[in-house]
């Protein structure tokens, strides 16, 4: 990996250590997960054409935000 690429993933790994020293990862979890099955609770009826990404995009979201809570 070439030095470019490697500072640009420090700066990430940073940015992310900075969201997870705010939020934690199992507090986000849940924050997204509840705010989602809200969404589709008020939002049953008129689901937007692209809800299958969405719905992928939350999925994976939600995995990798489980395994970074169970590494602690």
């Amino acid at each position: 990996m070439n030095s470019m690429h490697s500072n640009e993933t420090h700066d990430l790994l940073k940015k992310l250590d900075d969201l997870f020293a705010s939020a934690p990862p199992s507090q986000l979890r849940q924050s997204v997960h509840e705010i989602y099955l809200t969404y589709i609770i008020q939002n049953h009826e008129m689901l937007p054409m692209n809800f299958t990404r969405i719905a992928t995009d939350i999925y994976f979201l939600l995995n990798f935000l489980e395994k970074v809570e169970k590494r602690g």
